[in-house]
C-alpha cells in the first residue's frame, strides 16, 4: 500500500473553474490509455471516460450508477476487498494497487489501479477518483520471464553430471545445484556465502590459483583449466573447470557461472591405456631383442661349434705336450663355456624358462 503525501485534495481541485469545465472534460476524455473516472462515497461510478471504455469494454451508459465493484472477480468482491480500497483510499487519502480486473466480455487484465479520494471544502468526502491503467503485457512480460527463469532453474537443478552454481563478484559462492552436490560432497546450505577455494588443496589455495582463475576469466572473457580437487570427505578428483563472467546490460561485473565436470575416471582410463601402450611397446622390444638374439645365438653356436671340432682335432693329431696340451684345453673350456652361453641366449629368444 501507497500512502498520499502531502495535503489531500478537495473535490474542487477536480472541478475546473467555469469556462475551463468543457476543456478539462474533453482532455479527459480523450485520454484513451488510462481508464479515468469517478466515484460517488459509495463508491458508484459518476463519470466515464474513453479510456475507461477502450480499456474495459462498457460504454458510460452501461456503468454510470452502477458499483465499481462489477470489475473486480468474484473472489475479490467476496472478501470486500473493493470496499478495502475506499477505506485505505479514504484513510490516507490515496491508495495504489496492482491485480487482475474484469473486461465486460469476461476476459480479465492486469490493471494499475490508483484511488484518491475528494473532498469537499467543508471536509467531507465527497467521492472518489479513480485511474485505471492496463499492464496486461508487462505482467505477461514479467510471468513468461518468471517461468523462463524457473524452467531454466529447474533444468540446472536437475543437471546432476555437472556441477552448476554461481559466484559474487569476491568468489563467494551464491548457488548450488544437484550436480554441485552430488560431484563435491557437500550440500547448498554448507557451501552458500563461503568461497569457492574450499575446493581447492591447501597449497593451490595458498598460491592463489582460485583468485588467478578469476582474473582470467575477467581478462578473457572465459577461463578453462583442469587440475585436482578436494571433496568434502577430503578425497581428490580430477576437474575440468570452465569459469564465466556475469554482467548486467551497463556491462557492471555481477558475479560469476562456474561449471565443473568431475574427470576422474576418463583421467583413470587415460592412465590405464598409457600403462597398456606402454606394457605393449615393451612386449614389442623384448620380441625384437628376442629376434635379435636368436639369430645371433645361433650363428655364433654354429662358429663355436666349428672352433670346439678344430680343438678336438688338434687334440687327437699333436702328441701331448707340456705348453701345447693345456693351451688347448683352456681353449676348450672357453669353447664350452661360449657354447653353454649360447644356449641361455637361444632359450630367452624362444621364452623358454631358464
Amino acid at each position: 500500500m501507497r500512502r498520499y503525501h502531502g495535503l489531500m485534495p478537495s473535490a474542487s481541485a477536480f472541478q475546473p473553474a467555469s469556462g475551463e469545465g468543457d476543456r478539462f472534460r474533453l482532455l479527459v476524455d480523450a485520454v484513451v490509455d488510462y481508464g479515468i473516472f469517478m466515484l460517488d462515497p459509495q463508491g458508484r461510478i459518476e463519470s466515464w471516460n474513453a479510456g475507461a471504455q477502450a480499456i474495459k469494454g462498457y460504454t458510460a451508459d452501461e456503468v454510470i450508477g452502477r458499483h465499481f465493484s462489477m470489475f473486480y472477480q468474484e473472489e475479490a468482491v467476496a472478501r470486500g476487498w473493493p470496499d478495502e480500497e475506499l477505506r485505505r483510499a479514504r484513510e490516507h487519502g490515496r491508495f495504489e494497487d496492482e491485480g487482475w480486473r474484469l473486461r465486460k466480455d469476461g476476459s480479465r487484465f492486469w490493471a494499475n489501479v490508483v484511488i484518491t479520494a475528494l473532498l469537499a471544502p467543508d471536509g467531507s468526502l465527497s467521492g472518489y477518483a479513480k485511474v485505471t491503467r492496463d499492464l496486461s503485457e508487462r505482467r505477461l512480460h514479467e510471468e513468461a520471464l518468471r517461468e523462463s527463469e524457473q524452467r531454466f532453474r529447474l533444468l540446472v537443478e536437475g543437471v546432476q553430471d555437472y556441477a552448476i552454481y554461481m559466484l559474487d563478484p569476491d568468489g563467494f559462492i551464491r548457488s548450488w545445484n544437484t550436480g554441485a552436490q552430488q560431484i563435491k560432497g557437500y550440500s547448498a546450505a554448507e557451501v552458500i556465502g563461503r568461497h569457492f577455494s574450499l575446493f581447492y588443496s591447501a597449497g593451490d589455495a595458498a598460491a592463489g590459483l582460485p583468485q588467478s582463475e578469476l582474473e582470467e576469466a575477467l581478462s578473457r572473457g572465459r577461463a578453462e583449466r583442469e587440475g585436482w580437487r578436494v571433496r568434502k570427505d577430503g578425497s581428490v578428483f580430477w576437474a575440468n573447470v570452465v569459469i564465466s563472467p556475469l554482467r548486467d546490460t551497463d556491462g557492471k561485473l555481477r558475479g560469476f557461472a562456474k561449471v565443473t565436470r568431475d574427470m576422474t575416471e576418463k583421467v583413470k582410463t587415460q592412465q590405464a591405456l598409457e600403462r597398456a601402450q606402454q606394457a605393449l611397446f615393451q612386449s614389442q622390444k623384448m620380441d625384437a631383442i628376442g629376434q635379435l638374439t636368436g639369430g645371433v645365438a645361433h650363428d655364433f653356436n654354429n662358429l663355436l661349434m666349428a672352433i670346439i671340432g678344430s680343438i678336438e682335432l688338434l687334440k687327437k693329431r699333436i702328441p701331448e705336450h707340456p705348453r701345447v696340451t693345456p693351451l688347448l684345453d683352456n681353449a676348450m673350456q672357453g669353447a664350452k663355456r661360449g657354447a653353454a652361453l649360447t644356449q641361455r641366449l637361444l632359450a630367452f629368444a624362444r621364452k623358454q624358462d631358464l
